[in-house]
């Protein structure tokens, strides 16, 4: 019996050195190809972001482009008001992913808006970035911001004239145009996508964009962004508690 059972015991180590070493490489080889799709994962998901953010940006460029063009305009070149606060109206009849179209001075003072009428107006929203444009004599895109009725980023101009600033242009963009940049994106339907301002807003959502507009990213998503450069990755968890991979 004992020499039985001593064979048994040593056909069962037998069996465990073998099996050990296989059970290893399987482990390693898993290891490895996780390792590998993470990392393919991650360069996917980085150019679809860098990709995104040329569409956003083309997006916002071809708003830049009409406002400069907007400058261009006889009566505001003769600083006529009324009639360039007409021409703001007719201007924004044709561009449904505004909400409306400013003229503003330096200091921040509304001379015409497209959606009320001719006359005296209360200060610009997001005034540090009006700030902003006047300071760098370039295009700003401002914070989200809501007036009276719905949410918009300012989308804001300068107007040189006689070698300075003499106004600023803006268009009050909707957020949806940004959502539908995402959709024209063709994104896998299980990716979620949102788009912030640069206080940290979100002013995009691929999924559920009207519940969380306005909100901040959920918090691992914040820690992720907090940890500094251009872009990066890690796991954190959506709004919605599902544990996702961030690019």
């Amino acid at each position: 019996m004992m020499v039985g059972s001593t064979l048994r015991r040593r056909l069962l180590l037998l069996a465990g050195a073998g099996v050990l070493p296989l059970a290893l490489t399987a482990g390693l080889a898993l290891l490895t190809l996780f390792d590998q799709q993470r990392r393919q994962a991650e360069r996917s998901g980085i150019e679809v972001s860098r990709a995104l953010s040329t569409a956003i940006d083309a997006e916002l460029g071809r708003s830049v482009a009409v406002l400069r063009a907007i400058a261009l305009g006889p009566a505001l070149q003769s600083r006529d008001m009324k009639r360039y606060h007409q021409t703001l109206v007719r201007i924004l009849a044709t561009r449904p992913d505004w909400v409306t179209i400013t003229l503003a001075d330096p200091a921040g003072n509304q001379l015409a808006n497209a959606r009320r009428a001719f006359g005296p107006l209360p200060k610009v929203l997001d005034l540090p970035s009006l700030e902003e444009a006047v300071r760098t004599r370039a295009p700003f895109i401002g914070r989200l911001s809501k007036g009276l009725q719905e949410f918009a980023v300012p989308v804001r101009v300068p107007v040189m004239q006689d070698g300075e600033v003499r106004y600023v242009l803006t268009a009050a963009v909707r957020p949806e145009s940004f959502v539908a940049v995402l959709g024209r994106q063709k994104l896998p339907a299980d990716w979620v996508v949102s788009v912030f301002d640069a206080s940290g807003v979100r002013i995009a959502r691929s999924r559920q964009h009207d519940e969380y507009l306005g909100k901040p990213p959920a918090p691992s998503l914040l820690a992720l962004m907090e940890q500094g450069g251009a872009e990066g990755s890690g796991m954190t968890y959506a709004l919605e508690g599902e544990e996702i991979y961030r690019v």
